[in-house]
């Protein structure tokens, strides 16, 4: 994903006189330039150039507090023969570039993984120098950086986490503070019959410590054979802030001592809770579309890149939803696709999508694939501790009404529960004489921390509000 912009910097759009920041990606899987012939098929961020194509940037994650690590490299080093240095940076949850930064020598920004919640950088490298392909890659080892730049010796030996079976390291530490790692497991020592099979070894998922390195012994996703002896179309990503689920995604699909496969034109997503156990109820085949054009995943289902003719003959990028059901939601965007429009960009974020077009302007929309358009309505709070939302009668635009006048309040919301999932819409309040309405959520548990807006659940889909109005 390259991006090219006319404001400079280039991570900074004005916006009705507001400045913001293109938030992170994180676990998206989106690719980097350089992923051609490269291991970055594997890398976790997006990229974008600046207009003088001298710098380039890129999204690694936020942390628990919504801050936003950014990634910096001068473009001519990228998959060049010199010592790269890539520096990292940090956005408050507001967008504003504050002093935090970490410059690393000899690591290229393909190799950043993410940034904890202290400002400690992980960094993934080969442990084969001469690896090109993921294929060729045996082995990873784990740094981290301290945010003075220095390195960590606590983590793994001296600062190495040195994880010879590794294939994948996904991203940076967890909110609960897990390195996430794909590993290749030999039969041989895994207890597990081959069933006379060639394949040498299967694929599991395991977790470390993101502070001493140490495996978690009571954690393991078994995937099946490995991408080495069957060369199974395979992605392990994570999910969207805040949700520390691993989705599974490939093109095939094979059962551990065994060489039976299926296949099928589409890819298959399936969803393992933090805990490691499969979600049974979560189990998407996304048909005609491959690994590259999954753009989002989430508890709520995955976001998926495709083209619709436009008005010229040609064709225009678009995006379609699929709901953890595996059925298209056609309430995404206009009739279950979400135009972008020419000369476009976009990016997905913790509430939905932002469209960025040619001018560097900036608009959010939901998880729906719906316009939010900002503002807040008078006299509405939300109580975190109660999870409850009150109007207040005593503000101006209802301390005028009489009894039996109404006034009809409609605003956007956007929710998030512990499981990643997403909900938006439109809902609509009428407040009669000085009475006060309150309602709470119907179900989930809401993630309330910088809510600073009406979040009430649409849970039927039928436009009206399912919550008790007293």
């Amino acid at each position: 994903v390259t991006l090219y912009v006319s404001s400079t910097p280039a991570l900074e759009y004005l916006v009705t006189s507001t400045l913001w920041v293109v938030p992170a990606l994180q676990g998206l899987g989106l690719k980097a330039a350089d992923t051609v012939a490269t291991g970055s098929s594997y890398l976790n961020f997006g990229q974008l150039l600046t207009t003088d194509r001298q710098t380039a940037y890129g999204f690694l994650n936020q942390d628990d507090q919504g801050r936003m690590y950014v990634w910096k490299q001068s473009a001519s080093t990228i998959n060049a023969g010199t010592t790269q240095i890539v520096e990292v940076t940090r956005y408050s949850k507001a967008g504003v570039l504050d002093t935090y930064k970490v410059t690393l020598t000899d690591v290229a920004a393909s190799q950043v993984r993410g940034v904890g919640n202290d400002g400690s950088v992980y960094v993934a490298k080969p442990l084969s120098a001469t690896a090109t392909l993921p294929s060729q890659v045996s082995g990873w080892e784990i740094l981290r950086y301290k945010p003075d730049g220095t390195l960590d010796t606590v983590l793994g030996t001296q600062g190495h986490l040195n994880l010879a079976a590794a294939v994948q390291v996904m991203g940076a530490p967890t909110t609960t503070g897990w390195l996430y790692v794909l590993e290749a497991v030999p039969y041989s020592v895994s207890g597990i019959s081959n069933n006379g099979t060639d394949a040498s070894s299967y694929l599991e998922v395991h977790r470390y410590s993101a502070s001493t390195g140490a495996m978690d012994s009571g954690f393991k996703v078994n995937l099946g054979h490995s991408l080495y002896d069957y060369g199974s179309n395979l992605q392990v990503r994570r999910g969207v802030y805040g949700d520390d689920s691993i989705y599974v995604m490939q093109t095939s699909y094979y059962t551990p001592g065994s060489s039976n496969s299926s296949t099928f034109p589409g890819v298959l997503v399936q969803r393992y809770t933090p805990s490691g156990a499969l979600d049974s109820q979560y189990s998407l085949r996304i048909p005609n579309t491959d690994l590259q054009h999954i753009r989002a995943v989430s508890g709520g289902g995955v976001w998926v890149e495709t083209t619709v003719p436009d008005s010229q003959g040609g064709n225009q990028t678009a995006l379609q939803q699929y709901g953890r059901d595996g059925t298209l939601n056609t309430n995404f965007g206009n009739g279950g696709t979400l135009v972008i429009p020419a000369g476009s960009q976009y990016l997905p974020v913790t509430a939905g999508w932002q469209i960025i077009n040619a001018q560097g302007q900036v608009t959010l929309y939901g998880p729906e694939g719906h316009p939010v358009s900002a503002g807040t309505v008078p006299g509405l709070t939300f109580n975190a501790a109660t999870k409850t939302f009150s109007i207040d009668t005593s503000d101006v635009a209802y301390s005028t009404l009489m009894a039996g006048q109404t006034k009809t309040i409609f605003t956007h919301y956007t929710v998030t529960d512990q499981n990643g999932t997403w909900d938006e819409g439109e809902v609509k309040i009428t407040v009669t004489g000085d009475r006060i309405y309150e309602g709470a959520s119907a179900k989930g548990t809401l993630n309330s921390a910088g809510l600073d807006q009406v979040f009430i659940r649409d849970t039927a889909g039928d436009d009206a509000v399912d919550v008790n109005m007293t």
